[in-house]
C-alpha cells in the first residue's frame, strides 16, 4: 500500500493484521464520544484544529465558523444556503440540501486510526503531521460541516442510544450561553457568496 505524497510502498505481515481489532475498538470508540451536558465545549480548540485541516490540505481556511448541536448546525447551514439563493432569486425554494465535506470532527475517527497505525506500526513519518492535525479535529468537536468560506462545527452528542439492528442514534442538548457564530459575520458570508455566485454566472454568458 502506498501513499500518494511519498509513492512509498508498506507490507503488511500477519502480525499488522492482529493489530487490527485494537485499533478498530480504540477509534470506535473516539468517534461515539459523548460528553455530559454540563461539560464545557472548547470551541477555541476545534476552530484551530479545523484551522489546521485545510492548512495541510492546502486550502485557504474558512473565516466564519459556527458552533451548535449538530442539528442547529445543519439548520443554520440550510438557512444561509436558502437566503443566498433568495437574494439572487426571490422565487428560489428552501435549500434543504447540504453538500460539503461532511464528516469530519469526531466522524474523522477512522482517519485518525488509519494515519496513527501507519505511523506507529509502518514506521510512516511522513504522516506524523497530517496524524496530529487529524487526531485533533477527532478530539476537538462532533461532526461537522466544512465548507470553503464556514465551518458548522457541533458538540458532542450527550448520549448515543441503540435502537433496532444495533443502529445508533446521537442526541444532543443544548449548553447553555455557547451557539452561534463565535467566528465571523453570517451577514458578511451571505453578501461574499452572493457577489461570488453572481461572478460566476456572468462568466458563463
Amino acid at each position: 500500500m502506498a501513499t500518494n505524497q511519498a509513492q512509498k510502498e508498506y507490507v503488511l505481515s500477519d502480525e499488522h493484521r492482529a493489530l487490527f481489532p485494537a485499533y478498530v475498538q480504540r477509534f470506535t470508540a473516539l468517534c461515539l464520544r459523548t460528553m455530559d451536558p454540563d461539560e464545557e465545549f472548547d470551541w477555541q480548540f476545534a476552530v484551530k484544529a479545523t484551522t489546521n485541516l485545510f492548512k495541510i490540505a492546502g486550502i485557504e481556511p474558512p473565516k466564519n465558523f459556527f458552533i451548535g448541536t449538530w442539528p442547529a448546525c445543519v439548520a443554520e447551514a440550510r438557512r444561509i444556503n436558502t437566503v443566498i439563493d433568495r437574494t439572487i432569486d426571490p422565487k428560489a425554494p428552501e435549500n434543504k440540501e447540504v453538500s460539503s465535506a461532511l464528516g469530519w470532527g469526531c466522524y474523522s475517527a477512522a482517519a485518525a486510526g488509519f494515519a496513527e497505525f501507519f505511523v506507529q506500526e509502518l514506521g510512516a513519518d511522513e504522516l506524523k503531521e497530517k496524524r496530529d492535525v487529524i487526531m485533533d479535529v477527532t478530539l476537538a468537536s462532533g461532526p461537522s460541516l466544512l465548507f470553503n468560506e464556514a465551518a458548522f462545527l457541533s458538540y458532542f452528542p450527550t448520549k448515543i442510544v441503540k435502537g433496532e439492528n444495533d443502529s445508533l442514534t446521537p442526541h444532543w442538548e443544548q449548553p447553555e450561553g455557547l451557539h452561534g457564530w463565535m467566528v465571523g459575520n453570517p451577514d458578511e458570508l451571505i453578501d461574499f457568496c452572493v457577489a461570488n455566485k453572481r461572478k460566476v454566472a456572468k462568466k458563463r454568458r
